[in-house]
């Protein structure tokens, strides 16, 4: 008969047993498991859904390959051209293949030239900011910056919106290529996602399946100082050699607030992302951290923080060079209107409390965006001709204060 601890000792080794049966067992299902969603779901080993998946090369999509492939090739022809600077702007004297885009002899988006200093008795107006400033998916003739220059004989525009712009660009062409236009009046676009571009080299770091290879300067804070990270490479040569020799991690990864906070995808050598399960886990991770409300949320963040003093410092400047009045223009993008619209609030409120609490004129055009009965938005996520001329409305009773306050 079997002592009590004899007893004991075999309840314990049964139970050791039964556990190592149900984890063989678990993990043995996690294998399939994470076979079946390799077999069914993800394609070529690099996609669920569309979303890239975890580790990250420097090129990420077939898009993003078809980009390389042109690098380095002169076209004389392109609407977009690489800038040391700036990283891309608008190219001068430059339509496009689609005749939809048409660049005057100083690159502003016009098919007119400006003298240096505007006409006696003509108010001058520069807009600067992203494709929203712009009017990607819209003819010259249909821009809400046109559409302005034309209420008026008194009025001039000019258009330095480039696609795909950070806050961080617009304020870099407003100094090389703005000021010396001497304008009475700038427009900061300012497209609420703009957040996450503020703190961004490499594009493809924060916007995997993104169609672009753009590089970019940007800014830091050095206490309260923002200090420029100029673009480090001379031309988009070079970027080819970069992707050639891999060195664009170690290249444009430092600084690159969304490389050094998900550094670990990139690393391709990682046992980690060998399981298809982690890989998909890694993708809602990661998606959670870049949700665009949890940036507005954290303004002791990087993100806000950077965006809120570029905004304060591009409007300070502008009125520095003589400008007489700045204004912020908040653009929503199509999935910003319609939470607000399903929610009645602004998840973007704190930039808004900053621009308040600073005395920053702004014109936020979600509001009335919202109660518009308009089609918004094209096939491609911009403005359509009617939300450019409701735009346009916008921001003319806004003007029309501001042109009383002036004339006084």
């Amino acid at each position: 008969m079997k002592s009590s601890k004899e007893t004991h000792t075999d309840i314990i080794r049964s139970k050791a047993i039964t556990g190592i049966i149900y984890f063989s067992y678990l993990a043995i299902l996690l294998i399939l498991l994470d076979v079946a969603i390799g077999f069914f779901l993800i394609k070529d080993s690099n996609s669920l859904m569309g979303y890239p998946l975890p580790p990250y090369t420097a090129i990420i999509t077939a898009q993003q390959r078809q980009v390389f492939e042109r690098l380095g090739k002169s076209d004389s022809t392109s609407y977009i051209i690489y800038d040391q600077e700036l990283g891309w702007t608008v190219g001068r004297n430059r339509i496009s293949n689609d005749g939809m885009y048409v660049s005057n002899a100083h690159g502003i988006r016009s098919n007119r030239n400006y003298d240096p200093h505007p006409p006696e008795g003509v108010i001058r107006i520069a807009a600067f900011g992203d494709s929203f400033t712009d009017c990607v998916g819209v003819l010259n003739e249909n821009c809400w910056t046109y559409y302005l220059e034309q209420s008026s004989d008194s009025l001039e525009v000019l258009n330095f919106g480039v696609r795909a712009y950070g806050t961080d660009q617009a304020l870099l062409r407003y100094r090389r290529d703005g000021r010396q236009f001497t304008p009475d009046i700038v427009l900061i676009g300012f497209m609420i996602e703009n957040i996450r571009r503020n703190v961004n080299r490499y594009r493809p770091f924060y916007e995997h399946n993104t169609g672009s290879l753009g590089v970019k300067p940007r800014f830091k804070l050095d206490e309260t100082a923002l200090v420029l990270l100029p673009n480090p490479i001379p031309s988009e040569q070079k970027l080819k050699d970069l992707i050639i020799e891999e060195r664009v991690f170690e290249t444009f990864g430092p600084n690159d607030y969304w490389f050094e906070k998900f550094s670990m995808a990139f690393n391709l050598n990682s046992l980690l992302f060998r399981s298809n399960l982690i890989r998909i886990s890694w993708l809602i991770y990661e998606k959670s951290q870049r949700n665009i409300r949890r940036l507005y949320q954290s303004v002791d963040g990087e993100p806000f923080k950077i965006t809120a003093s570029l905004l304060k410092v591009f409007y300070e400047e502008s009125l520095n060079d003589g400008a007489q009045q700045a204004v912020v223009v908040l653009f929503p993008a199509k999935s910003h209107l319609e939470a607000y619209r399903d929610q009645g609030k602004k998840f973007w409120q704190s930039i808004l409390d900053f621009l308040d609490q600073n005395s920053i004129d702004y014109i936020d055009l979600t509001d009335e965006l919202a109660q518009s009965q308009l089609v918004t938005f094209d096939d491609t996520g911009h403005y359509t001709t009617q939300a450019n001329q409701e735009v346009k409305n916008i921001v003319s009773k806004w003007l029309k204060q501001i042109l009383t306050t002036l004339t006084n």
